[in-house]
């Protein structure tokens, strides 16, 4: 029994036989001055079990009759008095809960089918104190009932009822094997009261452990209430499903595709799993093959796991439609392709049937019976998180390349190209440089999911400067200058125009064009993300020398490129998370194209340009706060007007708690206790750190203080204390005068600098089709020339002399490469590819692979040895005279011929 009724027969609905206690209230208490921050864990944690407790309020009921006579144990009295006197002589017993592992534990208690007095009676070591399955405190209630005077109340009928009071208090302590509140993942409670006095009675299990039969005749039905769950306190209203004159349907609804809730008049949940049933024993047979069908063996495999878990459910038609919605084969003539179509007419006959039932709704419903009356932690202020020049916004670090593209003709150096990319720390800027940083913890805000929009802290524009030195004075008095403008329409950075200023004094540019193959810039920049262009002409423009989206003549950008600097995307070579604590870290990343015309700049200055507008967020929070505490201060004035509160049984009277469910609707997020709660503690962890930005703790606290404040079971007291401490926060910082409203709302313009080294010319890099084709034309011509030496080394006397030699006396070489790889030996000598001590030991090598293993070419043999110095001497006369040396290295100057002739020292294995 969890509600109790005045409606019907009073008797049967408290107790027919023995009098059933009603839980009327379930207090929840703590503290703020038992509790302290553990900021290596960020949780709040209650360190006093004394002030940690549950208070519970309990109720007897019975039926007044005073005209009726009884004998009672002192001879004749009224009904009423022999009544009392009953059950004053009864034992009342409360059962705490804690942690329960099996939740079908109470289940089994709470329907009759486990006595609560014999599972404590043979309670294991499995439900001990500290068990990791849970354990479980059974209690005496002292109920003096034959004093007390007892409150009436009246049912439905007129009849006087006698309500006597029980209450109890159980301070939490170590038994339930956690170290505070927060350590309690449930609790459930029951309440019964019994003819057995289980306390006195030592042979308890001897006299009813065989008997449960009489044991559950002497005791009466339970009570019982879930006050945890999952960790949370059941304060709040639980959603049920109401008709439409607002009764509570107690079975489990259908639900309809639409995902509408009806009453189960038409057909149930046993009537909706048959039919899909049926269709999986229809094809059976199909399943049982022991090959092919998989894709129907796999579809009915996921119908029969629904029908084996959700066949109660509330969803059990949208989940099989779900299935309905994903088959991966409809072929008609196929047997997955019937089964499609026969499914989808099961679906929509039971979705018609569904429908044609009474519709419901879903409604919260509160008990009013678990109050939280834990006061909530009290934070210390926070500071601002601006750090203003002491970090680094644009790096000085970049990825840059300088390239010579200047074609024949021209001196080198003349036309460059800078290609690189520099990155500016936005998401830095923000929370350590924005306005509104000076006054909040941006970290804080981004943390509570308060966060700042682009539009408030936007681009505003991105220059780079590359200033011409003048030989003479090495002042910067002329430069190029490459402006980038964002939108200022746009939610993100959007690049609206390029900007380039670029001309000397004599009216010369410092800039150039290559061209791509394009006529008209005006088009092309129409088509790109990065919108039109403006360029400064040269002094002769008559209109002023600012022209939007248009070619002009001479070698700027007459043949398309111009030069520019844009946003990119880019991936982290790495795939890391640029931040541990921060997702989608913004960091931009800027790419500069720079073509250079006769520049000797050996630096560029860059400047990222923010509007930022981020005081209108203050403004917003503060206004946010004052309406929720407005609201909530209506809303303490109408209850504390004359009757709104009954003192006696600590709630609000039923009149008021209907007048404002009928002047705020069903709306919840506009309830002024709703909203005032959650508001209050999103701000205090935001200027106090109260909850160390934990969300779940915030709206664990918010949960708390709507459960305490709300019309249904609030307390006048707590609402009193809400209000001022609401007050005060408000007063103390978001007043006019308060420390937060110092600064202005206006629009600033930050500006971020940095200076960038533009790197050297990096060598052999080609990017002109001019200069490839003059370059290629070069080096084939001098490759050929080296070629020409090579073979003329090849073709030489010595050469020649120790291809004929290498050859054994019986004149057939055991190696027949050994000869060609002698020749090449001597060619790579006499070019001054190799040296003396090395050139000696190949050719030896050459002749004794020739003559075999062991070879007769014995290097100790007179004659051999004579031989050989001949070979030698040969080859060093043409080395030092015939200029192969000289003229071979002047053809292979260039790198690339070098590296073409490294494959044939490889063929020597060199």
């Amino acid at each position: 029994m969890s509600d109790l009724i005045f409606n019907g027969d009073i008797i049967i609905n408290t107790g027919e036989f023995l009098p059933a206690p009603y839980i009327d209230k379930i207090s929840i208490l703590g503290s703020s001055e038992d509790t302290e921050k553990s900021d290596s864990d960020n949780l709040r944690i209650d360190t006093n079990y004394e002030n940690s407790s549950l208070m519970f309020d309990i109720s007897l009921l019975f039926q007044e009759n005073d005209e009726t006579l009884v004998v009672g144990s002192g001879g004749i009295t009224t009904q009423s008095a022999a009544q009392r006197e009953f059950y004053g002589s009864l034992h009342y017993y409360l059962m705490i809960f804690y942690n329960l592992e099996n939740e079908e534990l109470f289940e089994k208690i709470t329907s009759g089918e486990l006595n609560p007095l014999l599972l404590h009676a043979r309670a294991s070591e499995n439900y001990s104190a500290g068990s990791a399955r849970g354990v479980f405190d059974l209690l005496e209630l002292d109920a003096n009932i034959t004093n007390d005077l007892p409150q009436e109340v009246f049912d439905e009928a007129g009849n006087k009822i006698s309500k006597f009071f029980i209450s109890r208090t159980v301070r939490l302590d170590n038994s339930f094997g956690g170290d505070s509140w927060r350590d309690i993942r449930s609790v459930n409670v029951i309440c019964f009261s019994s003819l057995v006095d289980y306390f006195s009675e030592g042979a308890f299990l001897a006299d009813y452990a065989d008997n449960q039969q009489l044991l559950a005749q002497e005791m009466s039905d339970i009570s019982y209430e879930a006050v945890f769950k999952k960790g949370r306190p059941l304060t709040q209203g639980q959603a049920k499903f109401v008709d439409s004159s607002e009764a509570i349907y107690g079975q489990t609804p259908l639900l309809s595709i639409e995902l509408i809730p009806y009453k189960l008049n038409k057909i149930t949940h046993a009537q909706v799993a048959s039919r899909f049933q049926k269709l999986l024993d229809d094809y059976q047979a199909y399943y049982t093959a022991p090959r092919g069908h998989d894709k129907l063996k796999r579809i009915m495999n996921n119908m029969a796991a629904i029908l084996a878990s959700s066949s109660e459910s509330a969803a059990i038609l949208n989940k099989f439609n779900l299935v309905r919605k994903t088959f991966p084969d409809k072929t008609p003539a196929a047997p997955i392709g019937r089964f499609y179509k026969q499914l989808g007419k099961i679906i929509v006959n039971i979705n018609r049937l569904v429908m044609n039932s009474e519709r419901l709704f879903r409604k919260n419903i509160y008990t009013g019976k678990i109050i939280d009356l834990r006061e909530l932690p009290i934070g210390s202020p926070v500071g601002p998180s601006y750090a203003g020049t002491k970090k680094t916004y644009l790096y000085p670090s970049w990825h840059a390349s300088k390239m010579d593209v200047s074609p024949i003709g021209t001196a080198p150096g003349t036309y460059t190209i800078v290609f690189g990319h520099f990155f500016f720390d936005y998401e830095k800027a923000l929370r350590y440089s924005s306005e509104i940083s000076k006054i909040f913890d941006i970290n804080k805000m981004e943390l509570l999911g308060l966060d700042v929009p682009y539009v408030k802290f936007r681009l505003n524009k991105s220059v780079v400067i590359r200033p011409i030195q003048k030989e003479e004075t090495k002042s910067a008095a002329e430069r190029s200058t490459i402006i980038t403008n964002f939108s200022q329409r746009r939610a993100y950075p959007h690049m609206s125009t390029i900007e380039l200023k670029d001309k000397r004094a004599s009216g010369e540019h410092m800039s150039f064009g290559l061209n791509p193959g394009l006529t008209n810039y005006k088009e092309y920049a129409a088509d790109t993300p990065y919108g039109g262009v403006i360029v400064d002409q040269p002094a002769a423009d008559e209109r002023g020398g600012r022209l939007r989206g248009v070619t002009t003549e001479g070698d700027l950008i007459s043949d398309g490129f111009l030069s520019s600097v844009i946003i990119r995307p880019y991936v982290n070579p790495g795939s890391a998370e640029l931040s541990d604590s921060i997702e989608n870290y913004r960091l931009l990343c800027f790419e500069l194209l720079d073509y250079q015309k006769s520049s000797n700049a050996r630096k560029y200055q860059i400047e990222v340009t923010i509007e930022d507008n981020t005081l209108a967020i203050r403004d917003t929070l503060i206004e946010s706060y004052k309406t929720a505490y407005e609201e909530l201060n209506r809303y303490y004035e109408d209850a504390m007007a004359q009757c709104a509160y009954n003192e006696e049984l600590g709630q609000f009277n039923d009149y008021f708690r209907e007048g404002v469910f009928d002047f705020y609707g069903m709306d919840v997020a506009s309830y002024p206790w709703y909203r005032a709660a959650i508001t209050h503690a999103i701000h205090d962890d935001l200027l106090n750190n109260t909850y160390f930005g934990v969300m779940e703790d915030i709206m664990s606290a918010a949960q708390t203080i709507i459960a305490q404040i709300n019309p249904i079971n609030g307390t006048l007291g707590r609402l009193e204390a809400f209000r001022n401490r609401a007050r005060d926060f408000f007063r103390r910082n978001y007043r006019s005068d308060s420390a937060l409203n110092e600064l202005d709302t206006r629009t600033r313009i930050k500006t971020y600098n940095v200076g960038l080294d533009i790197p050297p010319i990096t060598s052999e890099t080609v990017t002109s089709r001019e200069r490839i084709a003059y370059r290629t034309q070069q080096a084939q011509e001098q490759f050929a020339e080296a070629e020409a030496i090579w073979e003329e080394a090849l073709a030489s006397a010595p050469a020649e002399k120790a291809y004929q030699n290498v050859r054994p006396p019986v004149g057939i070489p055991t190696d027949p490469e050994a000869g060609p790889s002698a020749r090449r030996t001597v060619a790579l000598y006499i070019t001054c590819r190799i040296e003396e001590a090395e050139f000696r030991e190949k050719l030896l090598n050459n002749f004794q692979a020739g003559w075999g293993t062991p070879s007769p070419f014995d290097i100790r043999d007179p004659d051999v040895s004579q031989f050989y110095e001949s070979v030698i001497n040969s080859a060093n006369g043409v080395r030092n005279n015939s200029g192969l040396c000289e003229r071979y290295a002047a053809a292979t100057s260039d790198g690339r011929i070098r590296r073409a002739h490294r494959q044939e020292d490889r063929e020597l294995d060199m």
